[in-house]
């Protein structure tokens, strides 16, 4: 069983947005993000965990468990 190190889609399903719509604004694609999402890459870089933060509007903090 994967565990989530994150709270991607409850916080995407708070602001009614898509993976699309993270990605588009985060600057990497959707696939990515869903993967991340369900625990199935692990790992993103700094960059990338604050990207998400910022297209969800949340600190990175609220998003992943660093």
């Amino acid at each position: 069983m994967v565990r989530k190190l994150n709270n991607i889609d409850k916080i995407r399903a708070k602001k009614n947005m898509s993976y699309g719509d993270i990605g588009e604004k985060a600057g990497i694609t959707a696939q990515y993000v869903s993967m991340l999402a369900k625990g199935d890459r692990e790992n993103p870089s700094l960059e990338v965990m604050k990207a998400i933060a910022d297209a969800l509007g949340v600190k990175v903090t609220k998003v992943f468990d660093i």
